[in-house]
């Protein structure tokens, strides 16, 4: 039976947590119970109209910041790849947190999905503007991000590739998915975008935790029972 350290429990933990906090849309039905969790767009939970807008913001900011913090055992785990490789993997990590916070604290004005009169589009507002366009690049870098963590790691480590390919195809089917359903005129897209913040919760904690428990000198290969496990105590210097 494996016995795994404390420091191991401890990060997987927070990486967990880290994985929620990104799902901060779990407690809709509970804050804010009259808004569709179908219909929806999970930025509408932190709009300044809605209720407890100020607690989703919170929490995505806390999501971001405990990203950054993990950005230094990234750019250790990735050390055995070129200064380049590194610099573009930790850096896409460092994106995702640095959205997060960005993305919480340009809130939009209302939520169309519960009041008929709000017109993102219409409001001539710079912060709404500006969280419209950090949107649209945010989409890009994520839907980048497990491609190239994937293609990076698809030969020395298969299984652990696998994750990122996963959130990666996951992400094609939502777009597929949204796609369908504006053909079809049917309002689901807050249940696409949810499914997809699952993916990214997992693919991200899966990042995290790998990172900051997996020695950099050992290799994840198939032969190893779990992704990410490691015996080893952590080691937090290069060697």
């Amino acid at each position: 039976m494996k016995r795994y350290s404390t420091k191991w429990l401890w990060f997987w933990g927070l990486a967990i947590v880290i994985a929620l906090l990104y799902n901060d849309w779990l407690l809709g039905p509970i804050l804010n119970p009259h808004m569709s969790s179908v219909r929806s767009l999970i930025s509408e939970l932190s709009a300044l109209s809605q209720p407890y807008h100020a607690v989703f913001q919170t929490l995505d900011i806390t999501a971001g910041i405990l990203t950054l913090l993990f950005v230094g055992f990234v750019w250790r785990f990735t050390k055995s790849m070129s200064k380049k490789e590194r610099l573009i993997l930790t850096g896409l990590i460092a994106f995702i947190g640095l959205d997060s916070i960005i993305d919480a604290s340009l809130p939009i004005r209302c939520a169309p999905s519960v009041n008929f009169h709000c017109s993102l589009l219409a409001f001539n507002s710079a912060v709404t503007d500006a969280h419209l366009i950090e949107s649209n690049i945010a989409g890009v870098g994520i839907a980048i991000a497990p491609l190239l963590w994937w293609w990076l790691h698809r030969k020395n480590s298969p299984r652990f590739a696998k994750v990122s390919l996963s959130f990666a195809l996951l992400q094609i089917l939502a777009g597929v998915f949204a796609l369908i359903v504006r053909i079809s005129g049917k309002d689901k897209y807050g249940l696409i975008q949810r499914i997809y913040e699952c993916g990214l919760g997992i693919w991200i904690a899966t990042i995290l935790g790998t990172s900051a428990t997996k020695h950099p000198d050992k290799s994840l290969s198939d032969n190893e029972h779990d992704v990410g496990i490691s015996e080893d105590p952590l080691v937090l210097t290069d060697k």
